[in-house]
């Protein structure tokens, strides 16, 4: 995922194969996990414990090195007024991720 989310920046055309890989991956893990794997397992939440922090480790990375590289060609076309666009966008997902992660593991102590 997160090397689709990278090049999708450079090359447009990523997300529209992104989109069928992780639409046939998720029917063939729906139906693994309906009807060949046991279903005795009970992981008791642990695994959501370790992906998300994951998952927003690769939200932020991504979003850094899309700020890096839109900040390396607007400095060399000198209109920084995009990047301070996209830098207040960033900043404003950075927020809501912030507050959804404390707001989440606030109860939980």
């Amino acid at each position: 995922m997160q090397i689709g989310l990278l090049f999708s920046v450079i090359v447009p055309i990523i997300p529209a194969f992104c989109v069928v890989f992780f639409l046939f991956k998720y029917y063939v893990d729906k139906y693994n996990l309906s009807f060949v794997y046991d279903s005795e397992f009970l992981g008791l939440g642990k695994v959501q414990r370790r992906i998300i922090p994951l998952c927003y480790f690769n939200i932020v990375m991504y979003q850094l090195l899309t700020i890096g590289y839109f900040q390396s060609n607007t400095m060399l076309k000198k209109e920084p007024i995009y990047f301070k666009i996209g830098a207040g966008f960033i900043a404003g997902e950075l927020l809501i991720v912030a507050i959804f992660v404390y707001s989440r593991y606030r109860g939980t102590k």
